[in-house]
Protein backbone atom coordinates (compact mmCIF):
# COMPACT_ATOMS: atom_id res chain seq x y z
CA UNK A 1 0.00 0.00 0.00
CA UNK A 2 1.13 3.56 -0.74
CA UNK A 3 2.57 5.59 2.28
CA UNK A 4 -0.10 8.17 3.68
CA UNK A 5 1.14 11.54 4.30
CA UNK A 6 -0.32 14.77 5.47
CA UNK A 7 0.86 18.00 2.75
CA UNK A 8 0.26 21.36 3.31
CA UNK A 9 1.13 23.61 0.39
CA UNK A 10 1.17 27.55 1.20
CA UNK A 11 1.98 30.32 -1.27
CA UNK A 12 0.42 32.90 -3.67
CA UNK A 13 -1.18 32.20 -6.58
CA UNK A 14 -0.56 33.00 -10.43
CA UNK A 15 -2.11 36.51 -9.43
CA UNK A 16 0.03 37.31 -7.16
CA UNK A 17 -2.44 38.52 -4.68
CA UNK A 18 -4.21 35.50 -2.91
CA UNK A 19 -2.77 33.08 -0.35
CA UNK A 20 -3.07 29.64 -1.24
CA UNK A 21 -2.62 27.45 1.84
CA UNK A 22 -4.68 23.96 2.02
CA UNK A 23 -3.84 20.61 3.61
CA UNK A 24 -4.58 16.86 2.19
CA UNK A 25 -4.49 13.87 3.38
CA UNK A 26 -3.27 11.59 0.22
CA UNK A 27 -1.35 8.25 -0.04
CA UNK A 28 1.68 8.61 -2.04
CA UNK A 29 5.09 6.64 -2.90
CA UNK A 30 8.13 8.65 -2.03
CA UNK A 31 8.64 10.41 -5.22
CA UNK A 32 5.50 12.04 -5.18
CA UNK A 33 5.29 13.42 -1.76
CA UNK A 34 8.39 15.16 -2.44
CA UNK A 35 6.79 16.22 -5.30
CA UNK A 36 3.64 17.88 -3.31
CA UNK A 37 5.84 19.15 -0.29
CA UNK A 38 6.83 22.29 -0.50
CA UNK A 39 8.32 24.71 -3.26
CA UNK A 40 8.06 21.54 -5.66
CA UNK A 41 4.27 22.02 -5.20
CA UNK A 42 4.65 25.59 -5.39
CA UNK A 43 6.04 25.44 -8.36
CA UNK A 44 3.53 23.02 -10.62
CA UNK A 45 0.72 25.89 -9.03
CA UNK A 46 2.49 28.86 -10.61
CA UNK A 47 3.38 26.19 -14.08
CA UNK A 48 -0.13 24.73 -14.59
CA UNK A 49 -2.25 26.96 -12.70
CA UNK A 50 -4.12 26.33 -9.45
CA UNK A 51 -6.85 24.67 -11.25
CA UNK A 52 -5.00 21.91 -12.20
CA UNK A 53 -3.01 21.66 -9.34
CA UNK A 54 -6.14 21.16 -7.16
CA UNK A 55 -7.58 18.76 -9.82
CA UNK A 56 -4.09 16.72 -9.63
CA UNK A 57 -4.73 17.16 -5.69
CA UNK A 58 -8.24 15.95 -5.72
CA UNK A 59 -7.24 12.52 -7.81
CA UNK A 60 -4.39 11.66 -5.26
CA UNK A 61 -7.18 11.93 -2.77
CA UNK A 62 -9.33 9.48 -3.92
CA UNK A 63 -6.71 7.19 -5.42
CA UNK A 64 -5.68 7.21 -0.94
CA UNK A 65 -9.53 6.52 -0.42
CA UNK A 66 -9.46 3.58 -2.67
CA UNK A 67 -6.54 2.38 -1.34
CA UNK A 68 -7.22 2.45 2.52
CA UNK A 69 -10.88 0.95 1.19
CA UNK A 70 -8.48 -2.03 -0.34
CA UNK A 71 -6.32 -2.39 2.31
CA UNK A 72 -8.67 -2.54 5.15
CA UNK A 73 -11.26 -5.84 4.78
CA UNK A 74 -14.89 -5.50 5.09
CA UNK A 75 -15.73 -7.67 8.59
CA UNK A 76 -19.08 -8.78 10.06
CA UNK A 77 -20.60 -9.15 13.48
CA UNK A 78 -21.00 -13.32 13.77
CA UNK A 79 -22.08 -14.59 16.92
CA UNK A 80 -22.43 -13.35 20.17
CA UNK A 81 -21.30 -15.68 23.15
CA UNK A 82 -22.88 -16.00 26.52
CA UNK A 83 -21.80 -17.68 29.87
CA UNK A 84 -24.90 -18.69 31.48
CA UNK A 85 -26.19 -20.77 34.93
CA UNK A 86 -27.91 -23.94 33.30
CA UNK A 87 -27.35 -23.93 29.40
CA UNK A 88 -30.74 -26.58 29.27
CA UNK A 89 -32.45 -23.80 30.73
CA UNK A 90 -30.98 -21.37 28.49
CA UNK A 91 -31.50 -23.38 25.43
CA UNK A 92 -35.59 -23.33 26.75
CA UNK A 93 -35.00 -19.32 26.88
CA UNK A 94 -33.74 -18.65 23.52
CA UNK A 95 -35.65 -21.64 21.70
CA UNK A 96 -39.34 -20.59 23.24
CA UNK A 97 -39.06 -16.68 23.29
CA UNK A 98 -36.42 -15.73 20.55
CA UNK A 99 -37.58 -18.66 18.28
CA UNK A 100 -34.28 -19.79 17.66
CA UNK A 101 -32.99 -23.50 17.14
CA UNK A 102 -30.14 -25.74 18.84
CA UNK A 103 -27.58 -26.55 15.63
CA UNK A 104 -25.11 -28.12 17.88
CA UNK A 105 -24.69 -29.05 21.67
CA UNK A 106 -21.68 -30.12 23.48
CA UNK A 107 -22.83 -32.46 26.78
CA UNK A 108 -19.46 -32.88 27.96
CA UNK A 109 -18.34 -29.32 27.82
CA UNK A 110 -21.69 -27.91 28.15
CA UNK A 111 -22.10 -25.70 25.06
CA UNK A 112 -24.88 -24.97 22.54
CA UNK A 113 -24.85 -23.54 19.27
CA UNK A 114 -28.36 -21.38 18.48
CA UNK A 115 -29.45 -20.48 14.90
CA UNK A 116 -31.91 -17.65 13.70
CA UNK A 117 -31.32 -19.84 10.50
CA UNK A 118 -28.67 -18.64 8.59
CA UNK A 119 -25.55 -18.85 10.50
CA UNK A 120 -23.97 -22.21 12.36
CA UNK A 121 -24.62 -19.86 16.01
CA UNK A 122 -25.97 -16.83 16.09
CA UNK A 123 -25.57 -17.24 19.93
CA UNK A 124 -23.93 -19.39 21.62
CA UNK A 125 -24.16 -20.37 25.38
CA UNK A 126 -21.23 -21.64 27.77
CA UNK A 127 -22.64 -23.40 30.97
CA UNK A 128 -20.26 -21.30 33.77
CA UNK A 129 -17.86 -23.54 35.48
CA UNK A 130 -18.06 -26.81 33.02
CA UNK A 131 -14.62 -26.56 32.26
CA UNK A 132 -11.60 -25.00 33.86
CA UNK A 133 -11.14 -22.42 31.20
CA UNK A 134 -10.73 -18.92 32.68
CA UNK A 135 -13.19 -17.13 30.27
CA UNK A 136 -15.97 -19.83 32.06
CA UNK A 137 -16.05 -19.10 35.67
CA UNK A 138 -18.45 -16.01 35.23
CA UNK A 139 -21.97 -15.32 34.49
CA UNK A 140 -22.41 -13.27 31.11
CA UNK A 141 -20.93 -12.00 28.06
CA UNK A 142 -18.27 -14.47 26.93
CA UNK A 143 -17.25 -12.66 23.45
CA UNK A 144 -17.85 -11.31 20.44
CA UNK A 145 -16.95 -12.78 17.02
CA UNK A 146 -15.76 -10.91 13.99
CA UNK A 147 -15.15 -12.20 10.90
CA UNK A 148 -13.69 -10.50 8.20
CA UNK A 149 -13.32 -10.61 4.42
CA UNK A 150 -9.70 -11.60 3.16
CA UNK A 151 -9.50 -15.27 4.53
CA UNK A 152 -6.73 -16.58 6.68
CA UNK A 153 -4.46 -13.71 5.17
CA UNK A 154 -6.59 -11.02 6.51
CA UNK A 155 -6.68 -13.01 9.86
CA UNK A 156 -2.51 -12.86 9.93
CA UNK A 157 -2.95 -9.23 8.80
CA UNK A 158 -5.03 -8.33 11.80
CA UNK A 159 -3.16 -9.99 14.46
CA UNK A 160 -0.40 -8.41 13.36
CA UNK A 161 -1.88 -5.31 14.01
CA UNK A 162 -3.24 -6.24 17.64
CA UNK A 163 0.32 -6.90 18.26
CA UNK A 164 1.82 -3.59 16.16
CA UNK A 165 -1.30 -1.77 18.52
CA UNK A 166 -0.05 -3.43 22.26
CA UNK A 167 -3.46 -4.98 22.16
CA UNK A 168 -3.66 -7.40 24.80
CA UNK A 169 -4.22 -10.81 23.21
CA UNK A 170 -5.89 -13.73 25.06
CA UNK A 171 -5.31 -16.63 22.90
CA UNK A 172 -4.89 -18.08 19.40
CA UNK A 173 -7.12 -21.16 19.08
CA UNK A 174 -8.34 -23.77 16.35
CA UNK A 175 -11.37 -25.46 16.47
CA UNK A 176 -13.20 -28.46 13.93
CA UNK A 177 -9.99 -29.87 13.03
CA UNK A 178 -8.03 -26.65 12.15
CA UNK A 179 -11.06 -25.55 9.76
CA UNK A 180 -11.69 -22.18 12.35
CA UNK A 181 -9.03 -20.44 13.28
CA UNK A 182 -9.63 -17.82 16.02
CA UNK A 183 -7.38 -15.03 17.68
CA UNK A 184 -9.32 -13.74 21.29
CA UNK A 185 -8.47 -10.43 22.11
CA UNK A 186 -9.02 -7.69 24.84
CA UNK A 187 -10.53 -4.06 24.08
CA UNK A 188 -9.58 -1.38 26.70
CA UNK A 189 -12.40 -2.24 29.10
CA UNK A 190 -11.14 -5.80 29.28
CA UNK A 191 -14.33 -6.77 26.97
CA UNK A 192 -13.52 -9.91 24.61
CA UNK A 193 -13.34 -9.97 21.26
CA UNK A 194 -12.95 -12.72 18.35
CA UNK A 195 -11.62 -12.11 14.86
CA UNK A 196 -11.77 -15.70 13.04
CA UNK A 197 -11.07 -17.20 9.24
CA UNK A 198 -13.10 -20.65 8.36
CA UNK A 199 -12.26 -22.68 5.34
CA UNK A 200 -15.16 -22.99 2.82
CA UNK A 201 -15.56 -27.28 3.64
CA UNK A 202 -15.93 -25.83 7.01
CA UNK A 203 -18.77 -23.25 5.74
CA UNK A 204 -20.71 -25.82 3.64
CA UNK A 205 -20.50 -28.31 6.43
CA UNK A 206 -21.73 -26.04 9.15
CA UNK A 207 -24.44 -24.67 6.66
CA UNK A 208 -25.56 -28.06 5.65
CA UNK A 209 -25.98 -28.50 9.59
CA UNK A 210 -27.97 -24.98 9.91
CA UNK A 211 -30.43 -26.42 7.15
CA UNK A 212 -31.00 -29.56 8.97
CA UNK A 213 -31.72 -28.09 12.40
CA UNK A 214 -34.61 -25.98 10.31
CA UNK A 215 -35.69 -28.78 8.21
CA UNK A 216 -34.05 -27.60 5.09
CA UNK A 217 -31.37 -30.31 4.26
CA UNK A 218 -30.46 -30.24 0.38
CA UNK A 219 -31.87 -32.43 -1.47
CA UNK A 220 -29.11 -34.51 -3.96
CA UNK A 221 -28.68 -33.08 -7.31
CA UNK A 222 -29.98 -35.47 -10.01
Amino acid sequence: MANCALATVTGKLTDGNSLFTSPVDCCLDEQHRLDIYGFAAWMRVRRFGARAFLRSWQQAEQQCLKDLKMSEPRKEVNHLVFNVRNMDEAIKFYTEVLGMRVVMKFEDRKMAFLSFGDRLGDIRLFEVGATTEPDRQTLGFNHLAIEPDGGLEALEKLHQRLIDKGVKIDKLESHAAGRHKSVYFFDQDGNRLEFYWESPDWRKESSEMVRTAFGKAETPSK
